[in-house]
């Protein structure tokens, strides 16, 4: 299986033009995401992805540098609609992605990690229903278009019944 994966990434890097060192780099892509949502009203719910190290407040995810020209994005995919929700562009370096809290933030909306990752409070939805999964991919910068450019790099499954503080493997697709 790992192999599989392998021969993918190395054709995706080439497809969107990752360099040499950045396509090797991107076999041993890996990290977490925290199922939390710091800026709801009443704690944290299990309502927001967010890539970070509980307690440390330091990016949770090992990606390779991407070139100028490129960018990596987090979504929020809800698998029985279709619908993909971004939750901000990003370097692998880390820092504050895009949309700070994004735009379905609570109304604590400036209590959020420095990291990249969106709460979800007024979305109106149920992460936990077993039905969506967090995504991280590559994309052009700047990138005009609302959708994900399909080339996965991670990807986790949210569980039915996940509880705020929860944090899951991001796995290679």
């Amino acid at each position: 299986m790992k192999s599989k994966w392998i021969q993918a990434a190395t054709m995706i890097a080439v497809s969107v033009g990752l360099n040499g060192a950045a396509a090797t780099e991107m076999n041993n892509a890996h990290g977490t995401v925290l199922i939390a949502a710091p800026t709801a009203l009443n704690g944290p719910t299990n309502q927001g992805v967010w890539f970070v190290n509980p307690g440390q407040g330091t990016l949770s995810v090992s990606l390779p540098d991407l070139a100028s020209d490129q960018v990596y994005e987090g979504w929020l995919v809800d698998d029985c609609t279709g619908r993909k929700i971004s939750t901000g562009l990003f370097r692998a370096t880390g820092g504050i992605d895009s949309d700070a809290a994004g735009a379905y933030a609570g109304p604590l909306a400036l209590n959020f990690p420095p990291v990249p990752g969106s709460d979800f409070v007024t979305l109106g939805q149920n992460l936990a229903d077993g039905g969506h999964h967090v995504v991280i991919t590559i994309e052009p910068y700047p990138d005009s278009d609302p959708n994900p450019s399909g080339v996965v790099v991670l990807k986790a499954d949210i569980p039915q019944g996940t509880m705020a503080g929860t944090v899951l493997n991001l796995e290679a697709p």
